[in-house]
């Protein structure tokens, strides 16, 4: 389960990267070079290894397990909601 929250958390940087490199583009080449950046990034010696990849990877985890979170929250509510 870590692995893939990740995984998706990972994915969802990389987008996020790309809508603040790229704020005019759309499509698959401002994502492809977005991780290319960050996979460069993050091969750095010392400062990507221990420094980048993780501040990633804890960023995203973070960000989908909140998002878990809320869609499990919104599918909570809405029978209370309907049965009032």
């Amino acid at each position: 389960m870590l692995a893939l929250g990740l995984v998706f958390g990972l994915a969802g940087m990389v987008a996020l990267t790309a809508e603040r490199l790229f704020p005019e583009r759309s499509g698959w080449k401002p994502l492809a070079a977005a991780a290319g950046f960050i996979l460069l990034g993050s091969a750095t010696p010392y400062i990507g290894w221990f420094g980048l990849l993780p501040y990633l990877a804890f960023w995203g985890l973070g960000a989908f397990i909140q998002a878990l979170y809320g869609a499990w929250r919104e599918r909570r509510a809405a029978p209370q909601a309907a049965a009032e």
